[in-house]
């Protein structure tokens, strides 16, 4: 009889299993907030998810939807969960404040020059604090930069009106960040 490994290439021991009420929709957050990619999706035949997976940089974790009738509930059904998961990051208060962009368009509405350069930096600045935003950290900022340019929004006034109006208070340091991204990434070999 052949080996089979009992453990999968590519997982780890343990790996968490998140039930919700709609799990598309949670993992299409995980995407938009995390920089997760997703690996499956398997559908049940009414449509929802019976089994997905997803990474989140060097960690999976699989999620579903309720399925009541299994006995399979999440947090919402269940009025809270005992279960947290911590995600590590090098300066956490610092891809927090990036994170918190609400994208109100207060910042482009204050600047002279119609600028969203604070928008678009605290966007770089948190998924390239993130290490599951380091794969494509190159590509980002320099296509980011380039469609902001295409739709017509000026170049940074550097009034700091911005940082003024915003309110999540992102600072004008994510603007100092995007262009050392930028920079090393406009001149990187590795595009």
């Amino acid at each position: 009889m052949a080996h089979v490994n009992p453990i999968p290439d590519g997982m780890q021991t343990i790996t968490p299993h998140i039930v919700c009420k709609d799990a598309k929709a949670a993992i299409a957050f995980y995407i938009k907030a995390f920089n997760a990619v997703e690996l499956m999706q398997l559908d049940a035949p009414d449509g929802k998810l019976m089994h997905g997976c997803i990474q989140i940089g060097d960690s999976k974790i699989m999620l579903a939807d309720e399925f009541p009738d299994w006995g399979s509930v999440g947090p919402n059904t269940l009025k809270g969960t005992p279960v947290t998961l911590s995600m590590y990051v090098e300066n956490a208060d610092k891809a927090f404040a990036a994170a918190a962009c609400i994208a109100c368009g207060a910042c482009v509405a204050a600047c002279k020059n119609s600028s969203a350069m604070l928008f678009v930096s605290a966007k770089v600045a948190h998924l390239a604090l993130l290490p599951q935003g380091a794969p494509e950290r190159r590509t980002r900022v320099l296509s980011m930069v380039e469609r902001m340019d295409k739709e017509g929004f000026g170049s940074c006034t550097f009034t700091q009106a911005c940082e003024a109006v915003c309110p999540k208070e992102i600072s004008i340091t994510n603007i100092s960040r995007l262009k050392k991204e930028y920079l090393a990434s406009a001149f990187s070999e590795d595009k």
